[in-house]
C-alpha cells in the first residue's frame, strides 16, 4: 500500500469513527462518510467495500493488541501474569480510547460479527490465563467486572489524562479481584 493510500484509509477510519460515535453506526452511511470526506462514494468503496468491512477495520488495532497481549502472556513464564494482563490490556485501552467508547455506546457495533465473537473469545482466553481452568464461577465473574470496570472507566472519562485516570482504575480493579 502507498503511503497516501494509507493516509486516505486512516482519514475515512477516522471520519467513519466520529460519525460512528456521534450517530451509531446503523445509522451512519457510507454516502455521508464521503461527504464528510469531500470525495465520491466511489472513492470510498475503493478502500472499502461495505460498511461491515470499514467496521471491521477500525476494531481491528485494538483486537490485533488484545491478541498479542495475550499471546505475550501465553508465551511467557512471569511470576504475576495477572498484573502484566491487566496493566497491558489498561494500557490497549488508553492506546485506543475512541474506539472502546464507540464499542461502549453503540451495542449494535460492539455485537459486529467481526468484533462481539473475537472479543468473547479474548476475554474468555484472558481469564482463563489470569485464573487458569480451574477458576471459580466466583472468580470468573471478579476478573471480568475488573476488566469492565477498566473499559468503563477508560470511555465514561475520556477528557481525563491517562495518567490521571490509571492509579484509580487499577485500584478499582485490584480492589475487585482481591478474593475475600
Amino acid at each position: 500500500m502507498h503511503k497516501d493510500e494509507g493516509d486516505t484509509r486512516a482519514r475515512i477510519q477516522a471520519v467513519a469513527l466520529e460519525l460512528f460515535r456521534k450517530q451509531g453506526a446503523e445509522k451512519t452511511s457510507l454516502r455521508e462518510i464521503a461527504e464528510q470526506l469531500h470525495v465520491s462514494k466511489a472513492a470510498l468503496y475503493y478502500y472499502f467495500r461495505t460498511k461491515d468491512e470499514l467496521i471491521g477495520s477500525l476494531a481491528e488495532p485494538f483486537l490485533d493488541g488484545f491478541a498479542a497481549l495475550l499471546d505475550h502472556a501465553g508465551a511467557n513464564e512471569d511470576t504475576d501474569i495477572a498484573r502484566s494482563l491487566v496493566e497491558g490490556y489498561l494500557d490497549l485501552l488508553f492506546d485506543q480510547r475512541a474506539l472502546v467508547r464507540w464499542l461502549r455506546d453503540d451495542y449494535g457495533a460492539s455485537a459486529h460479527p467481526s468484533i462481539g465473537p473475537v472479543m468473547a473469545s479474548h476475554a474468555q482466553r484472558l481469564r482463563q490465563l489470569m485464573g487458569g481452568a480451574e477458576m471459580s464461577f466466583d472468580e470468573q465473574v471478579r476478573v471480568t467486572a475488573a476488566l469492565g470496570a477498566l473499559g468503563t472507566g477508560v470511555a465514561e472519562f475520556p477528557d481525563a489524562g491517562a495518567d490521571d485516570l490509571r492509579g484509580p482504575l487499577l485500584g478499582a480493579a485490584w480492589a475487585v479481584l482481591e478474593k475475600d
